[in-house]
């Protein structure tokens, strides 16, 4: 778990920059508990919602304070829920949640390659056309893939998006 100073402050702010998304929703999928704060916010402020939690590091969690959340492994996840991430409580599976989130919004090579096309971004539909990975690349993936002499507008948004998703 991150060593944060006040993980209430955290978990409320994070409940805020999803309020509008949860309202709308019947069913929300969190990945990463740490402390559990922001998972107490969720019961608290929307109790109408199905709440599943995914934590990689199982044996940190302490399930008796959540009678109304369901927690997940990596073969029971659902993608037909709104999925959220709780970054700070990601730790050093970072890389291993990542992954997962790309997978449970579904978002794959063939359609962003697609949607590339269709908007005119050639060297983006290049670059995915390229890569056996069929889960599509993030933000950072994509723009390390150009390099800092390529002046085009396309490599300098693709790395303006990139500074601001840091």
């Amino acid at each position: 778990m991150p060593n944060i100073r006040d993980p209430q402050r955290v978990a409320w702010q994070w409940l805020e920059r999803h309020r509008a998304l949860l309202a709308e929703s019947n069913q929300v999928t969190v990945l990463g508990c740490g402390s559990g704060e922001h998972i107490h916010a969720l019961v608290q402020e929307f109790p109408h919602l199905k709440i599943q939690v995914l934590e990689l590091e199982k044996e940190k969690v302490r399930r008796t304070f959540f009678p109304k959340v369901t927690f997940l492994n990596e073969s029971t996840l659902d993608s037909l829920s709104l999925v959220l991430e709780f970054r700070p409580a990601w730790g050093t599976n970072g890389e291993k949640y990542e992954e997962i989130s790309r997978q449970l919004r579904g978002l794959r090579k063939k359609d962003l390659q697609k949607s590339a096309e269709d908007h005119g971004l050639l060297c983006l539909s290049q670059i995915l056309l390229a890569s056996e990975n069929e889960i599509a690349p993030n933000i950072k993936d994509i723009a390390a893939l150009y390099p800092l002499e390529n002046q085009t507008a396309e490599a300098k948004i693709w790395r303006t998006l990139r500074e601001l998703v840091q």
